[in-house]
């Protein structure tokens, strides 16, 4: 309500209390989800790219997923893309295998999501056949 009433700083005051609340709870990425977006949202809007992209970078740093990726990649500086797609992508090699694999996919980098292909444990491997399959289908490079 505040943000439709141009009203921006209110409603960040109003999110990050909600995220307070949120804090500890056992449902607390799910409820604060939507917070957290819309925390980032704000901050942008009030001219805190700065903090906005803070925010988003320990989020993706917590749970590395494309998603995570896009919604970082909305708060860096076009000229700074290239280094902050570099950092995310190497913050994400922890990242559980197959939200890492999407990201590789979904981010085009076909040289990094075959090196994690090959070396994909034989006990894993049935568990990627398929995505192994549609790599090799679309012509990517696992030599």
């Amino acid at each position: 309500m505040y943000v439709l009433h141009g009203k921006p700083d209110e409603a960040l005051a109003w999110v990050e209390r909600g995220l307070d609340l949120c804090h500890g709870a056992s449902s607390e990425f799910t409820a604060s989800y939507d917070l957290k977006k819309l925390q980032r949202d704000l901050l942008a809007r009030l001219g805190r790219g700065d903090d906005a992209l803070d925010l988003a970078w320990e989020e993706f740093q917590q749970h590395p997923s494309k998603y995570t990726y896009d919604e970082l990649m909305k708060f860096v500086p076009n000229g700074e893309r290239p280094t902050w797609h570099d950092r995310a992508l190497d913050a994400a090699t922890g990242a559980d295998l197959p939200s890492l694999i999407e990201l590789l996919i979904e981010t085009d980098e076909k040289q990094r999501l075959a090196d994690v292909i090959r070396r994909v444990p034989d006990a894993t491997a049935a568990y990627v056949g398929t995505l192994r399959a549609a790599i090799i289908a679309g012509n990517f490079d696992l030599e």
